[in-house]
């Protein structure tokens, strides 16, 4: 699954093109705002200006990719798997409780 991060630059540059045009300055803010440490603006810049895949025009509108439609419903698949593991997070402690413990707890919540 891609990092949030990545999809606000998906956002930001659907396609190759536009991704080349990134300035370093608008790079960092990105990275900066996200907390990422692991990759620095220059690193990232140089990646994004390597040529595209051969045979890819660098040109397709992103309406033909459909970028702006398909970032936001991955930023909810992320959104809703975060809260499944912390729903599964709180099953297993309460499965790591003793039973007297476990049955306590259920009879206080209704």
């Amino acid at each position: 699954m891609a990092e949030n991060w990545f999809l606000v630059l998906l956002q930001q540059a659907p396609t190759p093109h536009q991704a080349q045009k990134l300035t370093r300055k608008e790079l960092r803010k990105l990275l900066n705002e996200h907390r990422i440490r692991h990759l620095d603006a220059d690193t990232l810049q140089q990646t994004l200006r390597q040529p595209v895949f051969p045979g890819v025009d660098p040109m397709i509108p992103p309406e033909a990719i459909e970028v702006n439609i398909l970032v936001p419903q991955l930023q909810l698949v992320r959104l809703q798997i975060k809260d499944i593991e912390g729903q599964m997070d709180a099953v297993v402690e309460h499965l790591r409780l003793p039973p007297a413990a476990a049955q306590l707890l259920e009879t206080n919540s209704d």
